[in-house]
Parts: structure tokens; sequence; C-alpha cells
């Protein structure tokens, strides 16, 4: 059994990150068209659909791709929200559920101008309309590129889902493997390449691929220790590396948060060394390069400050939990509606909750098998 703190100290990963806050010009018309975009599909119930706008994706999008075209952007941002959708709409499926789920939206990605079968659950129609959307303005290369490493992240996403369901908490090592697809970071990646244009033989240099997966490790780990709070009241923290690092080091929560503050910075020093030592494939694909590498950096940037800009984490305590680093554990509560972060059953909020600074957890940890 592990006791968590009342608090935890977060760590300051990027304070020294060389690629600053920058916000695309079409952010506001962008998000406001996608978020009508997705109302559209009526995925959510009015709980449900005020989280979502308080996620508000539009501006994780274009936080995350600050120098892309109207049209790209709203493609960016429908990305970004179809992520969300299938995410939580699958929260709460048994592993058939998300299967079918994923088959759909599998489809649809492979079948973009096909209309989707009658009675089909509407994930497969919201990923069939942005990659519809997405085609025209995007090279065959990267289209193909979106869907490949989109079809691995909901494989991941069933793969979640099923030790999820069976109370199953992976080493860090597999752990990695999974996340790396369910994370859908390497589609997002994707998406920057809608006005850059790096060849094949360039894109998959070992160099680039490990720059790929160290801001992959750099995000992931921001987002586990931000995100820790609030999946483990909602007793969904298993596939989350806080936990899996306490578990598997026997240490408490404040701990694994240290120490995986410790391998962000290794791991930041890693990307930055690699930065300096790039080989040269003659211009214009240095250029090309560059831009993509600065895409990899600046996405490390966007995801940690949307994480304190939009409500999904922190709530109305975002600045605060940004000036000082103290995170108050909130309790465990049995949520419903998975979209109602903040309550035991939708519409119903705690007294005090989403402004008490002070809040003491309940004591006990949910007893779990650890892969060996």
């Amino acid at each position: 059994m592990t006791t968590v703190p009342s608090t935890i100290t977060l760590p300051d990963t990027l304070s020294s990150w060389p690629w600053p806050r920058q916000v695309n010009p079409h952010y506001e018309e962008i998000s406001f068209e996608s978020a009508q975009w997705v109302k559209s599909f009526g995925l959510f119930s009015p709980n449900a659909q005020v989280a979502f706008d308080r996620c508000n994706f539009g501006l994780l999008a274009a936080l995350a791709y600050p120098l892309l075209k109207k049209e790209h952007l709203r493609s960016a941002a429908d990305f970004m929200a179809a992520l969300y959708c299938f995410d939580e709409y699958t929260d709460q499926g048994d592993e058939a559920f998300v299967r079918q789920a994923a088959d759909a939206a599998k489809d649809a990605l492979r079948n973009p101008f096909k209309s989707r079968p009658e009675g089909e659950m509407p994930i497969g129609e919201v990923f069939r309309q942005f990659l519809a959307r997405t085609v025209p303005i995007c090279s065959e290369s990267v289209q193909q590129r979106l869907v490949e490493t989109q079809e691995r992240a909901m494989d991941g996403q069933v793969q979640q889902c099923v030790d999820r369901k069976h109370d199953f908490a992976r080493n860090s090592k597999d752990y990695l493997a999974v996340r790396l697809h369910s994370s859908s970071m390497l589609p997002s990646y994707v998406i920057m390449e809608l006005d850059i244009d790096v060849p094949d033989e360039v894109y998959y240099h070992p160099l680039l691929e490990n720059l790929r997966y160290w801001g992959f490790m750099l995000i992931c780990i921001d987002n586990d220790i931000f995100s820790y709070n609030i999946e483990r009241a909602r007793g969904q923290a298993l596939h989350n590396w806080v936990t899996l690092t306490a578990l598997e080091r026997n240490v408490g929560i404040q701990e694994a948060v240290d120490y995986l503050g410790a391998l962000h910075h290794r791991t930041k020093e890693s990307f930055l060394e690699a930065t300096k030592n790039l080989p040269s494939w003659g211009e214009p694909i240095d250029s090309e390069v560059r831009r993509y590498i600065d895409g990899i950096g600046n996405w490390v940037r966007a995801n940690y400050e949307w994480s304190f800009e939009s409500r999904r984490y922190f709530d109305t305590h975002a600045a605060e939990v940004r000036r000082t680093l103290q995170l108050t554990m909130l309790p465990k509560v049995v949520v419903a509606d998975s979209q109602a972060h903040w309550a035991p059953r939708p519409g119903e909020v705690i007294p005090g909750l989403e402004t008490a600074l002070n809040l003491v957890p309940d004591a006990d940890y949910m007893a779990v098998k650890v892969a060996a």
C-alpha cells in the first residue's frame, strides 16, 4: 500500500528550454470553428461538453503549430479534438467497445471519402471528416504517415484499456512501448509536415528518430506528472508513469515525481546536444530539417503551456500551481461520467473542491499486479 501525500512539489522542467511560447495568429477563429464542428456530432452529455470546452484543444493546436497556415491549423485543431473524443468516448468502455471504436476510426482513416455505415458509432465519422478535410492540403507521404501512426495509436489505446480492466501495471520499459503510440504523439508530429517537406531517407535517419522519441519522453513526463492528480482521483492512474515509478522503485509519490523530473532533465540534455550535431544533406533539406526539429522542440513547450493555460489538469488553480509548483492532491471520487472530472456523479459538485487549497486525500492506495 502506497500512501499519497496531501501535496506534491512539481519539477520545474522547462525553465531553460530554448523554445519560447508561440501561438498561431489564426487561433481564435479556428478554435471556434473546430469546437463547433465537434459539437455537431453530439458525442457528449452537457457536463461532458463543458469538460471538453474547458480543455481548449484549439489553443493546444495553436501553441503546437504556431506557423501553420489557416487551413492547416484547422486540420490540426480538428485532429487534437478528435484524439480527445476518441480517448474520452472510449474511456469507460470495455475492451470490445474500445476495439469497435478503434476499428471504425481506422477504417474511416483508410477510406476518408466513403460514407460510414448506418448505425455506426459516431467516432468513425469524426475521423473521416478530419482526414477528408486534410487530404487536399497534404502530400501523399504525409497522409500515409498520418494514417499509419494513428492506427498504431488506436491499437495502443486498446491495449491501455485491456491493462486498465485487468488492473495491470506495466514496468516502465513496457509502458513506454505502449505509451509512445497511445499518446498519439507520432501522428501529432506528422501534422507539422503539412507545410514541411522532409524526404523519407532523412525522416527515418536515426538522429531524427531519437529526437522524436526524446521529444515524446519530455512530453510524456510532463503530461503524466500533471495528469496524475486527476487520474488518481478518478481511479485511472495505473496507466501513468508516476504510479508505475512508485511501484517499480518502491518509493512514495513525491520520490517518483522527483525521479521523473531528473529523467526529464537528462533527456532534455540529450535532445539539446543532438541538435548541435546535425548532419548536412544540403539545401533546401537542411532548412526543412531544422524547421522540423524546431517543431518537435516547440511541441514540448506547447504541451507544457497548454497544461497550465487550459483547465484540463489544474482547473482554476493553474496560475497558483505554476507559480508555486505545489499541487494539492484531490480526494478519490467515483466518477460515473468520465468527463466530469470534479464530480462523483454527473452534475454533483463536491463542496469546496473547486476552491479549497488544503484538501487531504484518503490514505489508501489501490493494490495492483505489477509486471515483472
